[in-house]
């Protein structure tokens, strides 16, 4: 049986909500549900309910931007 990997939050860091995160993606609340259910978003568990660490979802950005051209 594997072990859960442990969770440690950097000091100071404050988890998103998903209305928080898709204020911040200016994407539809229902969109940003959708993903991380389907999970294509970096996302936690906390007490039942659906949270984001700030450095994961710049992390899950810059990897998108480095697929993307620029105006290729």
């Amino acid at each position: 049986m594997r072990a859960r990997p442990t969770f440690v939050p950097n000091a100071g860091e404050r988890l998103m909500t998903i209305r928080e995160l898709a204020a911040y993606l200016r994407l539809n609340v229902k969109t940003v549900e959708r993903m991380a259910r389907e999970g294509r978003l970096p996302r936690l568990r906390v007490c039942g309910r659906v949270r984001f660490r700030p450095c994961d979802i710049a992390s899950w950005l810059a990897e998108r931007e480095d697929r993307t051209c620029h105006g290729c």
